[in-house]
């Protein structure tokens, strides 16, 4: 998953000078201060152009309008972001995809539950930001998975050529040249199985860091929000993010390195 740019202070001045209600009362200022201008009335054409300037250099400055202009950023960051989720979300696999929607229902029945408690501005500040992230992490770790090959199928033809290879070594003679090359090509046929160990146990270690997290989701709905203390499940939470950040590296240079095996084995296939 690609990371999200951090958010940048809004150019509050930019803002107001390209809001609709400005621009429209800005060209009737134009239409006045030209209808002036044409009637020669100076000090009332410059008042409008010092009102024009004052208007500015202060708004901006207020608190409500960069409230309200953080807002709306904030807003249009969280679009972005969801159609960012949704299209990566897209790609999933069919069995991850079905995951990931659980993962989101769960979110949203503990987001309804919140809602019917005293004070659900409170609980929703608190606990949406840890809701998502869950299911940002799970995310990623799907991403990984569906990235990463370790079908039972290609252990077992390597495997077998291995094996294979065992067999024809020992049949040949000894610094025999054909017997050399067979040597390498054994050590790199169980190299490749080693990698291969080591995808399919990254690979099992992150599908059951998702089980943990839809455990963990699966949990607060069954016992409740406030029932939970609140270090302890901090503390889940950051435990949380280091396992998922080591197994997403992972699994994602992994991918990398069988993109570039995969490569290397159409080449072949076209005897390049």
């Amino acid at each position: 998953m690609p990371p999200l740019k951090p958010q940048e202070t809004p150019n509050y001045r930019r803002e107001l000078f390209d809001h609709p209600l400005h621009k429209t009362a800005l060209a009737i200022l134009a239409v006045l201060v030209l209808v002036c201008l044409w009637r020669r009335l100076w000090p009332i054409a410059l008042i409008l152009a010092m009102a024009e300037v004052l208007f500015l250099l202060i708004v901006p400055r207020l608190p409500g309008f960069r409230r309200t202009c953080d807002a709306r950023q904030a807003s249009d960051v969280a679009s972005k972001r969801a159609a960012m989720l949704d299209q990566i979300a897209s790609r999933l696999s069919m069995n991850a995809k079905a995951r990931y929607d659980g993962l989101l229902r769960s979110r949203a029945k503990l987001l309804d539950v919140l809602r019917a408690q005293p004070s659900p501005d409170v609980l929703e500040a608190l606990w949406t930001p840890r809701l998502t992230r869950l299911c940002d992490w799970a995310l990623r770790l799907l991403v990984s998975i569906d990235a990463t090959r370790a079908d039972a199928h290609d252990q077992r033809a390597l495997e077998s050529e291995a094996e294979q290879l065992v067999r024809d070594i020992d049949a040949l003679e000894q610094g025999s040249a054909t017997r050399t090359l067979k040597a390498q090509k054994l050590e790199m046929t169980r190299g490749r199985l080693d990698r291969f160990s080591k995808i399919k146990d990254q690979r099992d270690a992150a599908i059951v860091q998702v089980e943990i997290i839809e455990g963990l989701l699966d949990e607060l709905l069954a016992k409740g929000l406030a029932s939970h203390d609140e270090s302890a499940f901090c503390a889940q939470l950051e435990l949380l993010r280091g396992q998922v950040d080591a197994l997403g590296d992972s699994l994602g240079h992994m991918a990398q390195e069988q993109s570039a095996a995969q490569a290397l084995d159409a080449l072949k296939s076209l005897n390049l």
